[in-house]
């Protein structure tokens, strides 16, 4: 008996050390991973840090990490949604009166505004020592935090407010239409009144009409089309929101050689290009415009001897119109000499031609411009790319350049057919601008561009 007694405290001595050895294992382990800020201050009773300046939510869960992410989401929706709301009725009173009935918006959608665009800023998990029946465990505890900049987040709702109430604008327009469609119909009928023979004819004619109406109804052609019409809408709404800075900006008139749609933006345009290495005078090029009309000369020089001389009647016929791909086109004649300083000045025959350029804005890829020219001497197409409009808007781009010259007078030194050329574009005002430019194959140009706006 005193043995087995013996035994009982040696077990219960033994299950009193696991403990303890048990309870310092699970404090050194989370000294080891240090406890973000925010779970110090929530579990001490506080708010975050600087929490003046934010919107937040934080959730707390002994289930799993899902469930203190939805708690999060649920605290972060309370905790905006008198603002929320109140974005919300800012907006209905600009957009006007008529929508004040019509869009009203109830808890859940409020709450599932709140979260659009949102997710989990960072995440926590805790093991904490507990015991069951003296059994030693670890208890997990899991913490999610939602977190946004007030300034930011206001822009955000704001933003999705906006798309929303346009969304709205849509279908209350689609049901005064409806609502007028069936008031008309009801007129009509109220006007039939026609011989028993005639109204029996029409009320057939007016069960097969439903018929009909029900059937495509049925099938969800009028619903399949008002969704097309919305989801086509949305698309495009989001497009200009997205690039609606770059479609402002007025697209360059030229590539590196390449004169493309656009006209002199202004009433006076130069240009000047000086060789690099070894230095030498290019080219310059002058152009005016009167309405949507460009007359321009272009002077080019070799070894800073006249080589090339070209005159140009241009007209804009579609002057930068579109809603997302603007386009630009224009129609013209140019009159041409080359090789002018080989040539006695009384064999000199200048040349014509029509000539055609275009240039189209495709924002969704990298915010660029393509640019085609085309007459009888050559064919051209250009490239104007701003990939770092983000940071730096229009002040830099780089260009690229493809010239297919069938008349051999106006190729290089070396005859190339098809030319290759390169450049990058630095913008510091708005009318002046300067480009780095590697062209015939054989030179470093650097050229100044210089617009003189109207009075």
């Amino acid at each position: 008996m005193i043995k087995y007694i013996s035994y009982i405290k040696i077990s219960f001595l033994c299950s009193i050390i696991i403990n303890i050895l048990f309870v310092f294992s699970i404090a050194f382990s989370q000294e080891l991973s240090e406890k973000p800020e925010w779970v110090k201050r929530h579990q001490d009773g506080l708010g975050i840090k600087k929490a003046e300046k934010y919107y937040y939510g934080i959730g707390e869960s002994k289930k799993s990490q899902f469930d203190a992410d939805a708690k999060a989401r649920k605290e972060f929706a309370l905790s905006v949604k008198v603002r929320v709301q109140s974005v919300f009725e800012e907006e209905i009173q600009q957009k006007g009166r008529i929508l004040k009935e019509f869009a009203r918006m109830s808890n859940k959608q409020i709450s599932d505004l709140s979260l659009r665009g949102l997710t989990i800023t960072e995440r926590y998990e805790e093991a904490i020592a507990d015991t069951i029946l003296k059994i030693p465990f670890e208890r997990e505890y899991y913490f999610s935090l939602i977190k946004i900049e007030k300034d930011k987040y206001d822009k955000l709702v704001s933003d999705e407010i906006e798309r929303e109430l346009t969304i709205k604008e849509k279908e209350y327009e689609e049901e005064i239409a409806l609502k007028r469609l069936n008031e008309q119909k009801r007129l009509e009928e109220l006007q039939i009144e026609k011989s028993k023979h005639e109204r029996e004819k029409e009320e057939k004619s007016l069960e097969l009409d439903k018929e009909k109406y029900k059937d495509e109804y049925r099938k969800g052609k009028f619903t399949l089309k008002l969704e097309d019409i919305k989801r086509k809408t949305e698309e495009l709404y989001q497009r200009q929101t997205l690039y609606k800075d770059f479609l402002k900006e007025i697209p360059p008139s030229r590539v590196i050689t390449l004169r493309n749609g656009e006209i002199v933006n202004g009433r006076h345009e130069f240009s000047a290009k000086m060789g690099i290495s070894p230095v030498t005078f290019e080219s310059i090029y002058y152009g005016y415009r009167l309405w949507l009309l460009e007359l321009s000369t272009e002077i080019n020089l070799f070894n800073n001897k006249l080589d090339c001389q070209n005159f140009f009647l241009k007209m804009q016929l579609l002057p930068n119109t579109g809603e997302l791909w603007k386009t630009s086109v224009s129609f013209g004649f140019v009159e041409y000499m080359s090789s002018i300083y080989e040539t006695d000045y009384k064999n000199l025959k200048p040349k014509y031609s029509p000539f055609l350029s275009s240039n189209v804005t495709i924002p969704s890829f990298y915010y660029s411009y393509i640019s085609i020219y085309g007459d009888a001497r050559k064919f051209s197409t250009g490239f104007n790319n701003y990939i770092l409009y983000k940071y730096f808007r229009n002040k830099i781009g780089f260009l690229m350049q493809v010239d297919y010259i069938a008349d051999k007078n106006f190729r290089n030194r070396f005859g190339d057919p098809v030319l290759f050329q390169i450049g990058i574009r630095f913008k510091p005002i708005s009318n002046l601008f300067f480009t780095l430019s590697y062209e015939d194959h054989e030179l470093f140009i650097f050229s100044t561009d210089f617009t003189i706006e109207k009075k």
